[in-house]
């Protein structure tokens, strides 16, 4: 097993490369054994991705690489065509440092500099977005298959039993992924366990470095061009002011200035922490001073311009002052400026100590600040760390022992949706796809639109197929998506509910196989809705790990999601044209909780059991708000509504770019269900 060690040695002190500090609590934290088979170098069938968008690859779609973490830098996972050598592995500094870092980061240049047949490819920690086990849940995935599965075919490698041993490791914010195909499942636990404890020891240690210290520290191996690993040149420096969009017109006379001022040799480069303290400085430079000089320097580059550290220092602690203690930094500061009045000194003397600590690591001091006294530089890193978030992180305490938390009806609270999840860009000629749900349930949506119609029936078996019905979008198996959404309930056991918005345009027949479907692969994790709920919904506490069904019951006939009709509508249509209702499947039915109902007005709605809901067009909401009444308006009523049911509201047809609408005026009467596009 792999031994971890949670507690971060603050003591360990970066002053070479930045944000070293990071990876030397990888490597305290992770300790691999050299027997462990990624340390030896795990073989896997690496799934190719197409070059281009909606095409098949060429040739065969696996090839064999082998995943490398080396003991000794347990930051890197390495992707190489060959087992590593131990000589290799001994030095793979020289490799990280001797190519460009892209994702995948790719190494051109082998040891001593000669070229390498095929590139040696990498992925650092930092990279590393989310993983993903046990699916077919990215494009790349979707496009290896090689057979129709639009008929329920399964691909041998990549479907049913062979799916276990499928990872996914996503990177550059989830848009790419390295998909792979281990040689066992005990293979799949030993790499899934390896890069979960590097992730988290790293989620750990970054905190006590500042954001700008990991800016300079993701691009310092890019443009330290002559690889000296601690120290960048002159123009090395002009790459990097490039790099981070900070226009300087004579950069290399900034440089020399700096040696100069700091009695730095000529020939001797700018270290990491020297590097930083230039950057603070040209901060502080006016926009007027186009030579960029640093202040000494005579001329334009005497005046430095105030920032907003400065002033909100001056205001609150005073002008002149170098330093303040943590009691004036409790009062002045963190109590009368920013009014957190709950925090004690103890609190304070915890934050004092973290500020010193990230302002030792983030500019690799060697000599930091005195204990127990705040610096402005220190106020800065506050000021723009997480740790001074604007939204109060006790708001986000949603533990069971709070009565308060989460236990009031899910109508109480807005929830994070989305508009037509599958697809990948337009609304009527794009790709959908399973890693369009994936993405979304990763970046916090908790409900998920389902667009299902007939699929094609193959020896007696229905295959149910989500799209954007009518236009020029590809399909994919209703059965796809609820596997992808298994695996992220099975990940994550504890989050707050899932809701599957079904626009069901199927067959009866097709809607049972739908219902089949959920039953066998999301199970226990769906909430069956009782008696009870019709008098008062569910609280999220008690819906943790559940996935909530939203959709049509018997036997009243729903609305269709795109055109939904309000009061008074001139585009309502005549009772004489309405549609037959249409055949409901009573397994299905039994599963949803959520039932869309026509919208007549809100006395009628207000009648009826909370578990009915309305879902309201992004044209229909202005037209509705407008209404007036005698004794009261259309806004007021909507929102008492709102207090003990649900509206899902919805980007209008003509957006076919996938933009969306303003959603203030929805969940300013408190509609929960706000859909938005996130393509």
């Amino acid at each position: 097993p792999v031994k971890t060690n949670n507690k971060v040695n603050t003591q360990v002190l970066a002053n070479s490369v930045p944000a070293a500090f990071v990876g030397q609590a990888l490597q305290q934290g992770i300790q691999l054994p050299a027997t462990h088979v990624l340390a030896q170098g795990m073989m896997v069938q690496k799934v190719k991705s197409p070059k281009l968008p909606n095409t098949p690859v060429k040739g065969s779609p696996v090839s064999t690489r082998y995943l490398t973490v080396a003991p000794s830098q347990p930051s890197v996972l390495w992707v190489t065509p060959s087992k590593l050598t131990a000589q290799q592995v001994a030095k793979q500094g020289n490799l990280l440092v001797a190519g460009s870092k892209q994702l995948l980061s790719t190494v051109w240049c082998g040891l001593g500099g000669q070229p390498l047949k095929e590139p040696l490819r990498y992925l650092h920690v930092s990279d590393i977005c989310g993983l993903q086990v046990g699916v077919v849940g990215t494009r790349a995935l979707e496009q290896a298959r090689r057979v129709n599965r639009l008929k329920g075919l399964d691909d041998p490698r990549l479907d049913g039993k062979a799916s276990e041993k499928l990872v996914s490791i996503l990177y550059q914010g989830g848009a790419e992924s390295l998909n792979v195909i281990c040689q066992s499942t005990d293979h799949v636990n030993l790499l899934v366990q390896v890069l979960q404890q590097m992730r988290s020891v790293y989620q750990q240690a970054k905190v006590w470095v500042s954001a700008e210290a990991l800016l300079l520290r993701y691009i310092w191996r890019d443009i330290d061009q002559d690889a000296s690993g601690g120290s960048i040149s002159p123009k090395e420096f002009a790459l990097l002011l490039a790099r981070i969009n900070f226009h300087v017109s004579q950069p290399t006379h900034v440089y020399s200035q700096y040696q100069q001022q700091n009695g730095v040799p000529k020939q001797q480069h700018l270290t990491s922490s020297q590097i930083m303290d230039l950057l603070q400085q040209l901060k502080r430079v006016p926009p007027s001073s186009s030579g960029g000089l640093l202040r000494g320097g005579g001329g334009k580059g005497d005046k430095t311009m105030p920032t907003a550290t400065d002033v909100i220092w001056d205001t609150h602690l005073g002008k002149d002052v170098e330093s303040v203690s943590t009691e004036d930094f409790l009062t002045k500061f963190l109590h009368q400026a920013q009014g957190l009045t709950h925090y004690t000194l103890e609190d304070a003397q915890g934050l004092v100590a973290t500020l010193r600590t990230m302002e030792q690591y983030s500019w690799g001091l060697e000599t930091p600040s005195p204990e127990g006294m705040v610096t402005k530089r220190q106020l800065e890193i506050f000021l723009f760390d997480s740790l001074n978030a604007a939204y109060d992180p006790l708001a986000l305490n949603y533990s069971e022992d709070d009565a308060g938390a989460a236990r009031h009806s899910i109508a109480e609270y807005w929830i994070n949706s989305s508009h037509n999840t599958y697809l990948t860009r337009d609304q009527l000629q794009s790709a959908s796809s399973v890693q369009m749900y994936m993405n979304a349930l990763r970046r916090g949506c908790k409900c998920l639109e389902l667009d299902c119609w007939d699929g094609e029936s193959v020896d007696g078996t229905n295959w149910p197929v989500i799209f954007h019905g009518h236009t020029l979008t590809s399909k994919i198996l209703f059965r796809d998506v609820m596997l992808g959404i298994a695996s992220f309930m099975k990940a994550n056991p504890t989050t707050f509910p899932v809701v599957l918005s079904l626009e069901n345009h199927c067959s009866l027949p097709f809607q049972d196989q739908m219902a089949a479907d959920l039953q066998s692969i999301l199970g226990d994790y769906i909430y069956i809705p009782t008696k009870q709920d019709e008098e008062s919904l569910p609280c999220p506490q008690d819906l943790l790990g559940k996935i909530v069904i939203k959709g049509k019951r018997p036997p009243e006939k729903d609305e269709d999601d795109e055109v939904t009709e309000v009061e008074g509508d001139e585009e309502a249509k005549k009772p004489e044209e309405e549609e037959e209702p249409p055949k409901f499947s009573p397994a299905l039915a039994n599963m949803t909780l959520l039932h869309g109902a026509k919208y007549k007005n809100f006395d009628q709605s207000m009648a009826l059991p909370t578990t009915h809901m309305h879902s309201i067009g992004e044209s229909k909401i202005p037209k509705l708000l407008g209404k007036k009444k005698k004794t009261d308006n259309f806004a007021t009523e909507w929102r008492a509504y709102n207090s003990t049911h649900m509206t899902r509201t919805y980007p209008k047809g003509a957006r076919v770019d996938s933009s969306n609408y303003n959603p203030m005026m929805a969940w300013s009467v408190g509609s929960q269900l706000v859909a938005l596009n996130f393509q």
